[in-house]
């Protein structure tokens, strides 16, 4: 009998530690929704963030890429000569906050202009007259 009771007794220690285990795994998994929930929601914010500072972007094509070392203010020069000649819009230099080529410099092809223009009407006049752009150099 004694042998049985302390058996019994033992169970019953393993059963509340196992109950205190599973109150934990629960607590753990609340705690691991609600991170995730949380993760979801930030990187929504992220993106959400990253494509309304992009809206005022445009990447030109095509536009002449003689200068490997060409920098910023060559490529926001080059674009600007670009837009007014091929566009017949006058483009005043604070409306490009930065232009950058894309990639490394290769003789085999031009790289693109990436622009961000000051604001998003000025890049959706240039958008919209975009078309004029079409089979030009």
């Amino acid at each position: 009998m004694n042998d049985m009771s302390k058996r019994l007794t033992s169970l019953e220690t393993h059963y509340c530690r196992l109950l205190s285990m599973r109150r934990e795994l629960d607590d753990a998994k609340t705690l691991t929704a609600e991170i995730t929930r949380h993760y979801h929601n930030f990187q929504s914010r992220a993106d959400d963030s990253e494509n309304h500072s992009r809206r005022n972007n445009l990447i030109f094509y095509g536009i002449p890429d003689p200068n490997p070392k060409e920098c910023f203010a060559d490529s926001e020069a080059t674009v600007i000569r670009c837009i007014t000649e091929n566009l017949e819009i006058e483009i005043h230099p604070s409306y490009v906050e930065r232009a950058h080529r894309l990639g490394r410099h290769s003789r085999d092809r031009v790289r693109p202009v990436i622009v961000k223009f000051s604001s998003f009407k000025v890049k959706q006049s240039i958008l919209l007259e975009g078309k004029k752009f079409k089979g030009t150099n």
